[in-house]
């Protein structure tokens, strides 16, 4: 049985058992996951490879200069494959706390920061009251 989730170098669906999964995450913020099948697609992706030594560095300002770069060309790499395969591949269990961006944006802007319209307010009618 296949999940909802796919690799992000070969695009095939992720099943239930067999993958690599990473989480890029700031604590109480943002988090994003990227599965790939193991052993076979992880240690054949060398953005994987580039993913791995960048989360490896120390978490100072190079460190996540080098994470950002291997995950930008990550999305990169999975917008070829489509808007609906972007959103398997890219997973975003929690979205970042500012109100106005978001990780979630529409078509092939998902999985990279973009302005989140404004929510409209909601009216609700009124019922006049009797006279």
């Amino acid at each position: 049985m296949s999940g909802r989730h796919r690799c992000p170098w070969c695009g095939e669906r992720i099943g239930p058992t067999g993958a690599l999964k990473v989480k890029i995450e700031r604590p109480g913020r943002e988090a994003v996951v990227l599965r790939w099948h193991m052993p076979d697609c992880a240690e054949a992706d060398p953005l994987h490879m580039q993913l791995a030594d960048a989360i490896g560095l120390p978490d100072n300002a190079e460190g996540d200069d080098a994470t950002r770069v291997a995950y930008v060309a990550l999305v990169s790499r999975a917008r070829e494959q489509g808007s609906d395969a972007l959103r398997e591949i890219i997973d975003i269990p929690r979205d970042i706390p500012n109100a106005a961006q978001t990780l979630r944006g529409p078509g092939l802007a998902w999985g990279v920061l973009s302005r989140q319209p404004r929510a409209r307010a909601c009216v609700v009618p009124q019922r006049r009251g009797r006279r």
